[in-house]
């Protein structure tokens, strides 16, 4: 029985040397989310007026909110 339980260690270990790791796969002409420089400007101001209560950064917020969506 010892010889049978070889045979089945050695063919389990030639199965798991040969697979390979699957790529993840991606749809063609997907791409990753791009963030804009609007969005980064954005999120700095609130955390600014976070920190601060100032009324300036507050009117830059509303600004730069007001470019963003067009306006």
């Amino acid at each position: 029985m010892t010889t049978l339980r070889k045979l089945h260690a050695i063919e389990n270990a030639k199965l798991a040397v040969t697979r390979k790791p699957v790529p993840n796969v991606q749809r063609p002409g997907a791409r990753a989310p791009q963030v804009s420089r609007a969005n980064v400007d954005i999120a700095a101001l609130d955390r600014q007026l976070t920190q601060t209560g100032s009324l300036e950064v507050a009117a830059k917020l509303l600004a730069a909110r007001a470019r963003a969506r067009g306006e």
